[in-house]
């Protein structure tokens, strides 16, 4: 029991602080870290037929992921991310004249918008525009974290009663 005492209950401690004071990780669209399903609707053509739905990844402060099909145009990819006044911005361009971009805006009463242009000839686009909300995918999967304090648990648990049968 001494050797827990020493050994397991420190660093039990020290891991327990560790979990509980991580750091905030940072968010882009609106949207913490995570893997999403995005809805689009809204519409304002009869060309794009709303709702849409598609998906979107979020790493740090970047979209990393873009699976949409609008008007049967398959924009998949790592977006391209900036910012567009205070607006934050991700766009993935198929040429020169089509592309789709998700927007988000930090005003609270403006809803997050998407934007699709659609080549109408080699130098124009036909923009098309629509709301967008996104739906944070859920994972069973448990954290390494979670996973290595309960190791810990079963090895104190272990120690001590090989302690006490010795």
């Amino acid at each position: 029991m001494n050797l827990f005492m020493k050994i397991f209950a420190p660093l039990l401690i020290a891991y327990s602080a560790l979990l509980w004071s991580g750091p905030a990780s940072a968010t882009w669209l609106g949207l913490a870290d995570g893997d999403y399903d995005v809805t689009l609707s809204g519409c304002s053509s009869a060309v794009v037929t709303c709702p849409v739905t598609g998906a979107l990844t979020i790493s740090g402060s970047d979209a990393t992921l873009f699976n949409f099909s609008v008007n049967g145009q398959l924009f998949a990819g790592d977006p391209t991310d900036g910012l567009q006044g205070v607006n934050e911005r991700s766009d993935l361009v198929l040429s020169p004249f089509s592309f789709f971009s998700l927007i988000h805006t930090p005003d609270p009463t403006v809803s997050e918008f998407w934007v699709y242009c659609e080549n109408t000839s080699p130098n124009s686009c036909l923009p098309m525009a629509g709301f967008w909300n996104a739906t944070l995918r859920t994972t069973s999967v448990p954290e390494p974290g979670t996973l290595l304090l309960l190791a810990m648990g079963f090895a104190g648990i272990g120690l001590a009663r090989h302690r006490r049968l010795a």
